[in-house]
């Protein structure tokens, strides 16, 4: 006998890819939860997606959908430059919210939703994390750490590789710092899975640059970028340990990665395998490091939001105070490279 869960209804703003492909799929998915509204830019994208998913209300605005008793919680799959006023509109009405990274456009967007959110701590405030290491992963190299298996923690290297210059690769807003704010590229995404497994950074030190300001689309119409596409990075964290983040749209840099150096020997994440590597120092190849239960989990992000809304769970992946952290080290990246020196963290 299936167990009854209270009803959770949920309204979505913003129909683009990821919601559409990933999370309304898996929220249709799970038991009693009612997709009951939708608002997108255009009442005709809106009812497309509604179509689809059997969503009974369109609303001609998202400040409808957000005041509407016909809705408990928010799914925000927009752009960051909207994020900070549906955020905090949505939680002064009284709804659960999850919404798309990254979480605002600067520090300042950030502290005051988390602010709000901890107005309201009976509801849920979750940001949709990156495809940095899921729970168990995460679980198996901090607890290869703590049993000394690269004895004492040196050096992080972290390398998000987005290939040779593509200028279709990406959307244009995230080129538009009018619409992306101080996110560049993969930084923010490093950034995160580093806070959650090491701590936050205390110091950040950068070098960005725009290689290919102008972007042509495929109709042979072209807008000018304002986002950087290289970017290197070298910070400290709390903890003392130094960290090498490196970023790029215009440089094959190999493969994306995390090394994890210590005194007795080295970790490495392979952020598109989902695989993890090691040897110690008395070793000379690195090798496969199994993580038991991998292959049979799915880290989704909507079914722990559900689950943290009905009190299951703590939200884990990802916090509104990992969310600030984060958005202080884009932030402080931007600020050292355009005056070329240290910026300590917080800001």
């Amino acid at each position: 006998m299936q167990k009854k869960f209270k009803l959770i209804r949920v309204g979505i703003i913003g129909a683009g890819d990821s919601i559409v492909e990933t999370h309304l799929p898996r929220l249709t998915r799970i038991p009693n939860v009612e997709l009951t509204g939708i608002s997108n830019r255009t009442a005709k994208s809106a009812e497309k997606v509604a179509n689809r998913f059997k969503i009974p209300a369109v609303f001609s605005n998202w400040i409808e959908l957000v005041k509407s008793d016909e809705v408990d919680a928010v799914v925000i799959g927009t752009w960051p430059y909207t994020h900070k006023d549906m955020v905090i509109t949505s939680l002064n009405h009284g709804k659960h919210v999850l919404t798309q990274a990254r979480m605002a456009m600067d520090s300042k967007q950030a502290h005051e939703m988390l602010k709000v959110s901890m107005n309201h701590p009976g509801l849920i405030a979750q940001i949709v994390p990156t495809h940095t290491p899921t729970i168990l992963e995460e679980k198996a190299i901090i607890n290869l750490i703590n049993k000394g298996f690269i004895g004492k923690l040196v050096y992080l290297d972290a390398v998000q590789n987005n290939g040779f210059y593509n200028q279709y690769s990406s959307p244009f807003w995230r080129k538009n710092i009018e619409l992306s704010g101080y996110n560049v590229m993969s930084l923010g995404q490093i950034a995160e899975g580093l806070i959650r497994l090491f701590g936050p950074f205390s110091s950040v030190s950068a070098v960005t640059r725009l290689y290919n300001p102008k972007v042509v689309f495929t109709d042979g119409s072209s807008k000018l970028a304002t986002v950087p596409d290289h970017a290197e990075v070298i910070s400290q964290l709390d903890s003392g340990i130094t960290a090498h983040l490196r970023s790029s749209d215009v440089a094959g840099l190999g493969p994306s990665q995390l090394l994890i150096f210590g005194t007795e020997g080295v970790l490495k994440f392979d952020y598109n395998l989902k695989k993890l590597f090691g040897r110690q120092k008395n070793e000379k190849d690195l090798y496969r490091i199994e993580i038991p239960g991998q292959d049979d989990e799915e880290f989704d992000v909507v079914d722990r939001f559900i689950d943290a809304i009905r009190g299951f769970t703590d939200v884990s992946h990802t916090t509104f105070e990992e969310g600030v952290r984060y958005m202080e080290f884009t932030e402080a990246v931007a600020i050292s490279s355009k005056y070329g020196e240290r910026v300590d963290l917080p800001l």
